[in-house]
């Protein structure tokens, strides 16, 4: 999996499969004391004096993105607003973003007005601290990420380059006609072949009588995890494609980028390309969930006679 390229990425979380967001609290509790300690005694308010001991206390217990939100803000508003332009410094708050958590870290302490910090700070040191613990959360993440991707993969997808293999060829052959079930309404289908892992698959018709196949196959809610699956699965899917597909992507805002990846025969004139299928793929999001959106269209330019009178049969 390709994660951001952080100054600290604190944890990553993909549904059910999510890292504990308290992993690494305690790193980021323990920059933020360093701050909060090394902060000149003037540069704080005066009520700060009675506060400072239990302040620093409870971030030594803390457990909990929220918790560190709260003392974070209780700094930065226990700052001297007439010695420190506060409006000017850059926000220290913890999120699901991780990148700009140990980001606000770095920038915050960069920014911050040198005489108000005390001299023996060295705030290169700090800062160098903070990217190597940063570089080491990144390689284990890194390497946890990989393995949930191919642990997903391998579970919600086993099937996948045997149903695109058989619904490609089946394409071919009048609408479907190995494949499509039940009429279900005007112009929708159920399927006989499906994923195992699909939670809805269906062939719709469209206003000009073209079959298309459609299967939802569920990633989780973390959307760089989606990212990360559909370029693995549009690498098998040219790799099950025959030769002369080339890729196209289409605007469509359905999809969660707005990108359609399609893919289609290279042929100088549309009425060749026409007589083969395509396929599509790409990202689309239900509730909190992101889904792998996978199909096959048939042929546009097709043998209507033959369609037709397997159809009739068929109905």
């Amino acid at each position: 999996m390709k994660l951001k390229h952080v100054l600290l990425a604190l944890a990553l979380s993909i549904g059910s499969l999510a890292f504990s967001q308290n992993e690494y609290v305690a790193d980021y509790a323990q920059f933020l004391l360093e701050i909060e300690q090394n902060t000149s005694d003037k540069a704080m308010l005066k009520d700060w004096k009675k506060r400072k001991s239990t302040w620093e206390n409870e971030l030594n217990s803390a457990t909990t993105n929220e918790q560190l939100n709260t003392l974070m803000q209780e700094y930065t508003d226990n700052l001297n607003p007439k010695l420190i332009n506060i409006k000017t410094l850059p926000k220290l708050a913890i999120t699901n973003e991780y990148y700009y958590n140990g980001q606000a870290i770095v920038s915050f302490v960069t920014v911050f007005p040198k005489e108000h910090l005390k001299s023996d700070f060295k705030v290169n040191d700090f800062t160098t601290s903070v990217k190597a613990k940063s570089a080491d959360i990144k390689a284990i993440e890194t390497e946890k990420a990989k393995k949930l991707e191919q642990k997903l993969v391998q579970t919600n997808f086993a099937d996948f380059d045997q149903v695109l293999t058989e619904i490609f060829q089946d394409s071919k052959k009048s609408s479907f006609f190995n494949t499509a079930d039940k009429k279900t309404g005007e112009g929708t289908y159920t399927v006989k072949n499906k994923m195992k892992q699909s939670e809805e698959t269906f062939i719709v018709v469209d206003e000009e009588n073209i079959f298309s196949y459609h299967s939802f196959v569920k990633i989780g809610s973390d959307i760089e995890l989606a990212h990360d699956v559909l370029n693995t699965m549009m690498k098998r899917m040219e790799n099950i494609l025959p030769g002369g597909y080339i890729l196209k992507e289409w605007i469509e805002e359905t999809y969660t980028d707005r990108t359609r990846y399609e893919y289609e025969l290279e042929a100088e004139e549309f009425r060749i390309s026409a007589k083969q299928p395509t396929t599509h793929i790409g990202i689309v999001q239900k509730g909190n969930d992101y889904y792998l959106r996978w199909g096959v269209t048939e042929p546009v330019f097709k043998d209507w006679s033959k369609t037709n009178k397997d159809w009739l049969k068929k109905q």
